[in-house]
């Protein structure tokens, strides 16, 4: 879900304690239209949490395909995952975004570089600089300098896990002291503070 101006293809609101129904529906709904699954229901899928996508993408097969979030939020308890089609073309996410859930679709070019500069430069750059007790500011100065980071909330997430092995849910209420276009609503000491919580969130002990 990084490296492209993202926009949902569609949105239910969110309702505590409960997977929406139109959630399932209009996610297969948009993971029909862009052709995700194989004839045999196969795909290739991330799911959320600290660690999961370590271990990169793990190949499925879907025998029910249908309620694909609400069977998912039964394992993790929330119905946000990554799912893309077995040649790597074709992306379909949820993701929960303040008030509502995101539906999320992208298809790569044919002519797509496979060697992605964010898991080969960017993330680990991003967990020396987490790991050095670096500021918000510098983070996102880095982040900026790059050319690989767009300037979006969902965006932002998603490198703080993979990067700093940030849940999106501890990285939530930092991030929701920002705009869609991640620039802060608070000032930049409320914004500080915030983060050195994180950081010190994260530490064992």
């Amino acid at each position: 879900m990084n490296g492209w101006q993202v926009k949902p293809e569609a949105t239910v609101p969110y309702r505590s304690g409960e997977v929406p129904g139109d959630l399932d529906t209009l996610w297969h709904a948009e993971a029909d239209a862009v052709s995700l699954y194989t004839d045999t229901g196969e795909f290739l899928l991330v799911l959320p949490g600290p660690g999961s996508s370590r271990g990169g993408w793990l190949c499925v097969r879907d025998t029910v395909c249908e309620r694909l979030p609400s069977r998912i939020a039964t394992i993790t308890n929330q119905p946000e995952f990554i799912a893309m089609s077995l040649d790597g073309r074709q992306i379909c996410a949820t993701s929960r975004e303040e008030d509502e859930y995101w539906i999320i679709t992208h298809r790569f070019p044919d002519d797509f570089e496979t060697v992605d500069r964010k898991q080969s430069v960017v993330y680990p750059e991003v967990g020396r600089l987490i790991e050095s007790g670096t500021t918000w500011d510098n983070l996102l100065s880095y982040l900026k300098s790059t050319g690989e980071f767009n300037g979006h909330k969902i965006e932002l997430m998603g490198i703080l896990r993979e990067g700093g092995g940030i849940p999106i849910p501890a990285s939530r209420e930092l991030l929701s002291l920002l705009d869609q276009q991640c620039t802060p609503m608070v000032p930049a000491e409320e914004l500080e503070a915030k983060w050195r919580q994180l950081l010190s969130d994260r530490r064992p002990g």
